[in-house]
């Protein structure tokens, strides 16, 4: 009955461990496509107008979803993860740019676009990053997933070590306690 509980354990938590797997790259690829990339053309644009229509739209998915106050955090909130603070330099920097002035010169579009680039893209080693709350493509979802996570690798080593015949863990004990074998020529 023991191995039935332990093999039910193992592939229940393997189960949720791949659908898990599968919702958050599902859940990261729309984020992606619908809002992290509309951001970085924004960041990439080479005109006022340009990147009011990119950030246009990553706003209205960013509305349409949800992502306007709250925290992306998992188990405690920080900095990093506070969606209001995001939404609202968002919708800040879309309203410069929709009250820009149309009669404005080259230099003064290029500064506006420069520092719209700053709010946009974090810099780090690994070149530009889009600037966005941690976790935020699972959001509202974020902390049933990491409990998902804990539980289904629980889940895993319990079942496994369930398997483990006896006779098995103890010889593997009793190696363990056992003092080295000298040997002497």
């Amino acid at each position: 009955m023991t191995k039935l509980v332990a093999k039910f354990m193992l592939f229940a938590s393997l189960i949720a461990w791949t659908i898990l797997i599968f919702m958050m790259a599902r859940a990261d690829i729309d984020y992606q496509q619908n809002c992290r990339g509309y951001l970085k053309r924004a960041a990439d644009a080479s005109t006022i107008q340009l990147a009011k229509r990119e950030l246009g739209k990553a706003l209205t998915y960013a509305e349409d979803n949800g992502l306007t106050s709250g925290s992306t955090h998992s188990f405690y909130p920080t900095p990093a993860t506070d969606l209001e603070f995001w939404y609202e330099n968002l919708k800040a920097a879309h309203v410069e740019l929709e009250t820009f002035p149309e009669d404005a010169d080259a230099l003064t579009e290029s500064n506006f676009l420069m520092r719209l680039r700053e709010t946009l893209v974090d810099h780090d080693d690994d070149g530009a990053e889009v600037t966005d709350p941690k976790n935020i493509s699972m959001y509202p979802y974020q902390r049933t997933a990491a409990l998902t996570g804990v539980a289904g690798l629980i889940g895993i080593v319990a079942g496994s070590l369930m398997l483990i015949p006896k006779h098995q863990a103890t010889l593997c004990s009793q190696k363990s306690d056992a003092p080295p074998n000298v040997t002497t020529e």
